[in-house]
């Protein structure tokens, strides 16, 4: 959520000036390091100052909480390469988070105006949303996340390959239909 968005904003509406203070309840164990949670609050209130059409969570962002394998990242860093060389106008560090915000109308415009639904899904569907973004000038910016490994999924090295195989073929698919 963002109440401490909220918060902040309708402070600032009653005081010329504003000080936030972000503190750290030593008694409690606490998720997040505290810097991790002022750069959460930097984050969020310098996206809602920019006015940014659409939120995108990195997980290479310093701020990051990312926690996986050394291969597993490797091989994100590789998938990520490899989208970003096939679409130069992408410049995203991270399209496959899957943490993303939208504002309504660009999600309208995003989602519901495209006539590329043969296309948006399995791996491409994310790149195909940013892609659009992109080419249609919407705004993006990043912020910190959350990425802890899940204990399902990929069991095989054979499972991994027919993975990378059909995350590779999507996104050819998605680079001849746009």
């Amino acid at each position: 959520t963002l109440g401490h968005v909220d918060l902040v904003e309708r402070a600032a509406a009653c005081f010329e000036e504003l000080i936030i203070v972000v503190t750290q309840n030593t008694s409690k164990a606490s998720q997040f390091s505290l810097e991790q949670r002022k750069a959460f609050v930097e984050q969020s209130i310098k996206v809602k100052n920019e006015n940014v059409d659409i939120v995108i969570g990195n997980r290479r962002d310093k701020n990051s909480v990312f926690k996986y394998p050394f291969f597993r990242k490797f091989l994100s860093y590789c998938f990520n390469t490899y989208v970003n060389l096939m679409f130069p106008e992408l410049k995203i560090k991270d399209t496959q988070a899957g943490i993303k915000i939208f504002k309504k109308d660009v999600a309208l415009d995003l989602f519901v105006n495209n006539d590329y639904s043969s296309v948006m899904n399995g791996y491409a569907f994310d790149i195909c949303i940013l892609v659009l973004a992109r080419r249609r000038g919407y705004t993006i910016s990043y912020s910190p996340c959350i990425f802890k490994q899940r204990f399902t999924g990929i069991s095989s090295i054979t499972k991994l390959l027919k993975t990378i195989y059909k995350m590779g073929y999507d996104v050819i698919k998605l680079k001849k239909a746009l």
